[in-house]
């Protein structure tokens, strides 16, 4: 059974994560864009940056408030 430091933890570490991937993959794109500037990828990376984010933060909270009503609802 997880307490809650537990949950504190595995929903900061979920965050760290989706950040770090999310600015690595903004990286590739950035490197993308400069070999090859007439793509134009800088708009949808943007959007897509956003939008990556969002879902990353409210994946987490949403964890998190699901792990404190009861870790039983959470599945391993």
């Amino acid at each position: 059974m997880l307490n809650t430091r537990d949950v504190e933890k595995a929903c900061r570490r979920y965050f760290v994560q989706g950040i770090l991937i999310t600015a690595f993959l903004s990286l590739i794109v950035v490197a993308l864009y400069m070999q090859f500037p007439e793509w134009n990828l800088i708009a949808p990376m943007i959007m897509t940056d956003i939008f990556s984010l969002t879902v990353c933060i409210a994946e987490a909270l949403v964890l998190r408030i699901v792990a404190k009503h009861g870790t039983e609802n959470l599945h391993n």
